[in-house]
């Protein structure tokens, strides 16, 4: 071959190979963005392996992406007490201690981040980090650990004390929860043959319709195993064609009522009704035509745990002034685990007293703090004794919260009492004359066991005769004193000119 051929040739090579080259980058996106790696998409399908089933199920409700921490720290391996409605979800854990050990992980669709440190409002907050490639707000103070940050219209939080480690590390290793969403069993059309059971046929008679109704399993309702009062969760309902759902107490969201009349398989957001001690709802699935009772379920509700009310002091009432050795009525407007302390006085085992301390059958000590829980937005009253003293003085009010911040403050003037009213010495009377407004007769010379109506000892308005005492009439006097009884009736009295 010779070398004018051999060049021909690899020019030709190169033209088609530049040629394919130029279709291959023109074929190809200029501007692709890179692919996820397959282990991104996998593990945002994954749930932290401490969250059980019944936790899974009742986020149902909240209706966003929900992040929880992906691994227990040390200091609480336990499950968190969790609150879910539809837009908001709360994990917690707590160590009862001094201090308290504490992590709080929250998601609110809709929510803010504060201006300012809840800590100390003078201290402004300013977005000083970063969460999962996200902006962050990092508030540190000497009572808890906190993060703010957003993804989309969700806000979320990282709080936590004396955990060992910071709440900036948690909220990295936040991961997202694979939220079941509950999906009603298909009912097969007639002659589906999917099911591998071939074609469903009957015979045809007058007496009977065209399409024969296939069995939708067994009636069903979908609870979880407990709530917490006021908690909004989802109540599923499957096996069913049409059928009526009601609860003995709580609201169903769809109607503002405890029923639906009507129901087909899906699922129907309940909120649970207010309990103080806990109780047993009744969920019952009726067939509308006939009235029987399909299915019945009943579900727990839990009183919400102290420690989990949220702390909120709006109002405290106290009396200008009370007098020594009485009791002052004091009025709190909120809610949560707070202390009342007084600067003097004691708080007696009263009524009041007792129900604020958090149980019917709380014992009080008698001393000048008392600690309470006041479940709901409420007023709560309270009863301070107000000891007596040489001098008088101002005893002061303090409403803290358990960590002993003080929230509310109000002060009451305690004053001499009034001194009793005295009456004079009443010494033995003879009958004839009157003390402090009073008269005394001693009726003597009575034999015992005689009645003193007698002509010695007539009755009131008799006379020793046995007739009727009366009085005739006074004529008119012009003050004088009346010496005899007039005769004459008196004149007219002439009117005078003057007013």
């Amino acid at each position: 071959m010779s070398d004018r051929l051999t060049n021909c040739l690899s020019s030709a090579f190169l033209r088609v190979f530049l040629i394919s080259l130029l279709l291959l980058t023109a074929a190809s996106p200029v501007a692709a963005a890179p692919e996820a790696p397959a282990e991104s998409t996998e593990s945002a399908q994954q749930s932290p392996g401490w969250m059980t089933q019944d936790i899974l199920n009742r986020l149902m409700a909240v209706g966003a992406p929900v992040l929880a921490p992906s691994y227990l720290p040390g200091a609480v391996p336990f499950l968190p007490s969790v609150d879910a409605w539809s837009g908001y979800y709360s994990f917690y854990w707590l160590v009862p201690g001094a201090p308290p050990t504490y992590l709080q992980v929250t998601g609110t669709v809709g929510g803010g981040i504060p201006a300012y440190s809840k800590y100390d409002r003078n201290v402004e907050l300013t977005q000083n980090a970063t969460v999962l490639g996200y902006p962050a707000w990092h508030d540190l103070t000497p009572i808890y650990d906190l993060v703010y940050f957003a993804i989309g219209n969700v806000v979320y939080t990282v709080e936590s004390n004396n955990l060992g480690e910071s709440s900036l590390g948690i909220a990295d290793a936040l991961m997202y929860v694979d939220v079941p969403v509950y999906q009603p069993e298909p009912t097969p059309a007639p002659g589906d043959s999917s099911s591998g059971g071939g074609t469903t046929t009957s015979p045809t008679t007058p007496d009977s319709p065209d399409v024969v109704e296939t069995d939708p399993g067994e009636p069903a309702i979908v609870l979880p195993e407990s709530v917490i009062s006021e908690e909004m969760i989802v109540v599923g309902v499957r096996g069913v064609v049409w059928a009526n759902l009601e609860a003995s107490a709580g609201t169903f969201t769809l109607t503002d009522r405890a029923s639906i009349d009507g129901v087909e398989p899906s699922s129907f957001e309940w909120i649970a009704p207010r309990t103080q001690r806990g109780r047993n709802v009744r969920f019952t699935l009726t067939d509308p035509s006939t009235g029987d009772v399909l299915v019945t379920e009943t579900l727990r509700i839990e009183p919400i745990p102290d420690d989990q009310i949220p702390v909120d002091a709006r109002a405290l009432s106290c009396p200008v002034s009370i007098p020594m050795g009485s009791l002052a009525g004091i009025e709190i407007d909120g809610s949560g685990q707070l202390t009342i302390d007084a600067s003097d006085g004691v708080f007696p085992d009263v009524g009041p007293n007792r129900t604020f301390a958090g149980a019917y059958d709380a014992e009080v000590s008698g001393t000048d703090v008392l600690p309470g829980v006041i479940r709901t937005n409420r007023n709560a009253w309270v009863f301070l004794e107000a000891v007596p003293a040489p001098a008088e003085y101002t005893t002061y009010i303090f409403l803290q919260n358990r960590d002993g911040v003080t929230l509310l403050e109000c002060g009451i003037s305690v004053v001499f009492a009034d001194p009793d009213p005295e009456y004079p010495e009443m010494d033995p009377q003879d009958g004839t004359g009157a003390v402090g407004g009073l008269g005394f007769a001693v009726t003597s010379g009575v034999p015992e066991g005689t009645s003193i109506q007698s002509s010695d000892f007539p009755g009131v308005g008799f006379l020793n005769d046995g007739s009727i005492a009366y009085l005739e009439s006074i004529p008119f006097s012009d003050g004088t004193t009346v010496s005899q009884r007039s005769t004459t009736d008196p004149e007219e009295a002439t009117p005078s000119a003057g007013p």
